[in-house]
């Protein structure tokens, strides 16, 4: 949480900096995609908002992410384009927290017994290509790597001769989930 921190006040030192130089505008970058790792292939989807100027972006994100657990990230987005006209190559920068909202399905186990799932540390990187249109519209392609922080806490229920109790010990396990993305986005400028 401490690194999401630094990332928000660094990158508000940025644009203070920039600021000086050049005029801000807003920025809203709308996107939907797929995740792909061990587990499967999911869905995600997300909304990023923030200012920026002709190369560089700063903005606040959250949406949705269903790979393996059902998450909702919230992250701060940072972004740079390479070029000018028509079309501009960029990269991206994320870092904030995933909080956990699992189904009933995620949080079951082979044995009886209660779960609760935890979020963590979200983290990403990539690349794309920006397709600019008329009105400061433009069309987003990217790709890159992601990766997402899922605790699972488990205390089972132990049977016996005399009946049924919970267990003192509480299971634990640590999902680092390590994945591809692949997204298509609207970008108003």
């Amino acid at each position: 949480m401490k690194l999401f921190y630094l990332l928000v006040l660094a990158s508000s030192i940025g644009c203070s900096v920039i600021a000086q130089k050049t005029k801000l505008h807003f920025q809203s970058a709308n996107e939907i995609g797929f995740t792909t790792g061990e587990n499967a292939t999911r869905m995600q989807f997300s909304t990023s908002n923030g200012v920026g100027t002709k190369k560089w972006f700063a903005g606040l994100a959250t949406g949705m992410d269903f790979y393996r657990f059902r998450t909702i990230p919230l992250y701060a987005d940072m972004r740079y384009r390479f070029l000018k006209g028509p079309g501009q190559i960029f990269v991206y920068a994320n870092t904030g927290y995933h909080f956990a909202w699992a189904t009933t399905k995620e949080k079951m186990n082979v044995w009886q017994g209660s779960s609760t799932v935890q979020g963590g540390a979200h983290l990403a990187a990539g690349g794309g290509y920006q397709f600019n249109l008329k009105n400061k519209h433009a069309v987003l392609i990217s790709a890159g790597y992601t990766y997402k922080q899922v605790t699972k806490k488990f205390r089972p229920v132990i049977c016996g001769f005399v009946g049924c109790f919970p267990s003192q010990v509480v299971e634990e396990y640590k999902y680092r989930l390590r994945r591809l993305s692949v997204k298509i986005g609207w970008l108003i400028q």
